[in-house]
């Protein structure tokens, strides 16, 4: 597993730099013993069995092969887990070469370099800004070109022919032809099994089961259409060097939908099988001598190879390009709605009040100057308890703790003291305020002076209890009132005749004065008259 590519990116120039390993290895984390001597035998044994499987490509002249994908394994190696790994690389490249025919001299020899290489390329890579071996931009795989497989490699070749040809080993014939072979057998090492390494990883990020059959289905079809080029199947009978380049749609194919990772693996899967058919005598690069033929081979691979893990390069920058575009543009249109809410919440009318779980004030608008007479420079920094009556020492610590349960605090009236020392009667609601993992940070407040709603309120309180007692003194005569026809008394609620005026003084507020009226004044007094 390689640690850097596996961080998330979050922007194409910013692209995870190293490996935790590689900080491991210039002592920036602690190194476990146990796990340190693991990745030295990974390392050994990958490098053994890939050496072994370069002596045994065809066209291999005294241990100079025209494919060492060991060259890969140590570079990769060293990106991944440091510089520390280095006689792990040393040890298995003496012994694969020590196992063959040569001088073991020339074993010690071409195992320096072979490290010497590995080594070199991984400094030069580490040079480049932000290199990460996932090689997800197209710095990284120029890098890799040019740095690593064109330039390293030289010092392997450079180093192991010397040893080779001082030992009276002569590889190919000559030292031009020795060194030229041995330079782009591990060149084409680097090119094609680094990136595999490197990049593979993030094939496990290719999510749905479409995904999925897409890439098996290009990697059959691109097997299918290898072994008909270079094997010389009886129902393709057209033999031209042309068609070996008939693969390269499916180079495109990997590197646009799959990135590196699957143009890599595309690579690896063309050079095994053009390598193993071109030994059998197959294909259009076994038509010359044999030196001729690797040569050919070699220039094939480094064109495929560089063609694609370029292409790849762009398509994955241009992609990362626009996913920072994207996340660019999420990140205005948030900004843009954060100052439209700023503005709202400082024109409003309401006090709004931000202050974190301990209560102190952290936020403070326009309304709050006006109803509470501070401005946001007096108050911010200070306790939001200064608003508060002496007699109510608990209310403000008892609402903290509700906001960190989580709980909202809705329409709650209380008293509150401005600067100038008056009382006003207030509505508050408190609601907590969350990180973005979901975290109570603190609480705002929005409260509104309901003073003169609460005198109105008495207002007519008092009105109402005014009159209702007013009411409770009136007294009023309904329905019907059974009189005698004779003496004119009126039966009361009791069933007791009595006087009508006894009665109308009982069932209202209303008093007598007695007279005479006209008509009784004139028949009495003129009568007697």
């Amino acid at each position: 597993m390689l640690p850097c590519i596996l961080r998330p990116v979050r922007a194409p120039m910013k692209i995870p730099v190293r490996s935790a390993a590689s900080a491991a290895s210039q002592g920036r984390y602690p190194s476990q013993p146990a796990a340190e001597y693991a990745r030295i035998g990974v390392v050994f044994a990958a490098y053994f069995v890939a050496g072994k499987i370069g002596l045994a490509a065809p066209f291999t002249s005294g241990n100079v092969s025209p494919i060492w994908p060991a060259s890969g394994i140590a570079l990769a190696a060293v990106l991944v887990y440091g510089y520390r790994v280095w006689p792990a690389i040393a040890a298995a490249s003496f012994l694969v070469n020590f196992l063959s025919p040569i001088p073991h001299i020339a074993a010690v020899g071409l195992a320096c370099g072979n490290t010497l290489a590995a080594l070199t390329g991984a400094f030069l890579l580490r040079r480049i800004r932000d290199f990460c071996i996932s090689l997800s931009r197209l710095r990284d795989v120029l890098g890799l070109i040019v740095f690593a497989g064109l330039g390293s490699t030289m010092v392997s070749a450079s180093i192991g022919v010397a040893v080779l040809f001082a030992t009276h080993v002569r590889p190919w014939s000559a030292v031009g032809s020795a060194w030229l072979m041995y330079w782009l057998g591990d060149a084409m090492g680097v090119l094609f099994v680094t990136p595999v390494l490197g990049a593979f990883p993030n094939l496990f990020r290719v999510v749905g089961k479409a995904r999925m059959l897409e890439l098996a289905a290009l990697l059959l079809l691109l097997a299918i259409a290898c072994f008909a080029i270079f094997g010389d199947r009886p129902f393709f009978t057209i033999k031209l060097h042309v068609l070996a380049f008939a693969v390269f749609p499916f180079v495109i194919w990997a590197a646009i939908r799959f990135g590196v990772a699957g143009c890599a693996l595309a690579n690896l899967l063309i050079a095994g099988v053009a390598t193993v058919e071109t030994a059998a005598g197959s294909g259009p690069f076994a038509q010359n001598t044999g030196f001729v033929n690797a040569a050919l081979l070699q220039v094939y691979f480094a064109v495929l190879s560089v063609s694609g893990l370029t292409l790849a390069a762009v398509v994955v920058e241009r992609e990362l390009v626009e996913s920072e575009r994207q996340r660019l543009a999420r990140e205005q249109l948030l900004r843009a709605a954060r100052l439209r809410l700023a503005a709202i919440v400082e024109s409003s009318d309401d006090a709004i009040i931000g202050k974190g779980v301990d209560g102190t004030i952290t936020d403070w608008n326009k309304g709050a100057e006006r109803m509470y007479g501070y401005t946001a420079e007096q108050v911010i920094g200070k306790p939001v308890s200064i608003l508060t009556p002496p007699e109510r020492p608990d209310e403000i610590p008892q609402m903290m703790e509700r906001i960190k349960r989580g709980e909202r605090i809705e329409h709650y009236e209380t008293v509150r003291v401005t600067k100038a020392g008056q009382r006003i009667q207030v509505s508050l609601t408190v609601s907590p305020i969350r990180d973005e993992v979901g975290n109570i940070t603190g609480a705002s407040t929005a409260g509104r002076d309901i003073t003169e709603r609460k005198r109105a309120d008495e207002e007519r309180e008092r009105l109402v209890t005014e009159l209702q007692a007013a009411l409770a003194k009136v007294k009023l005569l309904s329905g019907f009132l059974p009189i005698c026809a004779a003496c004119k008394k009126i039966r009361n609620d009791e069933g007791y005749w009595e006087q009508v005026e006894t009665y109308i003084r009982h069932h209202s507020e209303a008093e007598f004065s007695h007279g005479l009226c006209p008509d009784c004044l004139d028949k009495l007094y003129l009568e007697k008259l």
